[in-house]
């Protein structure tokens, strides 16, 4: 896994991101699949909130151990810090608002 993830030029956030992309990936299916009677833009909109959330939950357990091993340097984990946590809130945010916006959807009979 460490050969694969090693060719993409990302920090350890933005692999851990990848790994929660990748768990994402069930979660969004199952949404997705069971509800097949919905018209295609509401089963998008059920899908986005697991695919927004998950992965920077994911990377910000991560984000946790930045700065843990002894290769690594202060400015590095700033810079990653700087990098990717903007990043990180904003998809969080954009995936609760999604979420908020699809329950009042199927609450008010879309």
């Amino acid at each position: 896994m460490g050969i694969v993830l090693g060719a993409i030029d990302t920090g350890f956030l933005g692999v851990a991101a990848l790994i929660g992309a990748v768990a994402a990936v069930p979660f969004a299916l199952t949404a997705s699949l069971g509800h097949q009677d919905y018209v295609w833009w509401l089963r998008v909109l059920v899908t986005l909130p697991f695919v927004l959330t998950i992965p920077p939950a994911i990377a910000y357990l991560a984000l946790n151990f930045t700065g843990s091993t002894t290769f690594t340097s202060r400015s590095g984990v700033r810079r990653e810090i700087f990098t990717y946590v903007p990043l990180m809130a904003w998809c969080f945010g954009i995936g609760i608002v999604l979420s908020i916006v699809q329950r009042l959807v199927l609450n008010l009979g879309g």
